[in-house]
């Protein structure tokens, strides 16, 4: 079987033959607009208490509380890859965390801002066509 997103298809239910996962195309999701995470500074308090609980349980850690310069560093990243960027950042520092505070290793998001800027940059000097 495929990952990736299934649905119940009832319309096979209603026959009376069971339910019957239905993979669901990107292009068979309903539109959704949210603004950037970065317009969303609030929600990257509860979503990172979110992925360090999600991610806590499933590697077998206590994780008690969040780092305060953390939580200021990853409140002022722009999170350009958006909320799948402060997944990853957030599961890859559950997993190498070794007490219970949790904390970002800081060059993580200078170094991935920095490249961004310098491509951004480079992008800007270079000739039109």
């Amino acid at each position: 079987m495929r990952k990736g997103f299934y649905v119940v298809d009832l319309k096979i239910d209603t026959l009376g033959l069971g339910r019957v996962l239905t993979p669901v195309l990107p292009s068979q999701r309903l539109p959704h607009r949210s603004p950037p995470l970065r317009a969303r500074e609030d929600d990257i308090a509860l979503l990172l208490e979110y992925f360090i609980d999600r991610f806590a349980r499933q590697a077998g850690k206590k994780i008690k509380s969040i780092d305060k310069k953390t939580l200021e560093l990853v409140q002022a990243y722009p999170w350009p890859g958006n909320i799948s960027e402060l997944q990853n950042v957030i599961e890859r520092s559950v997993v190498l965390c070794d007490t219970e505070i949790f904390s970002v290793d800081e060059s993580w998001l200078s170094r991935t801002s920095s490249s961004l800027e310098s491509s951004n940059t480079m992008l800007s000097k270079r000739p039109a066509l």
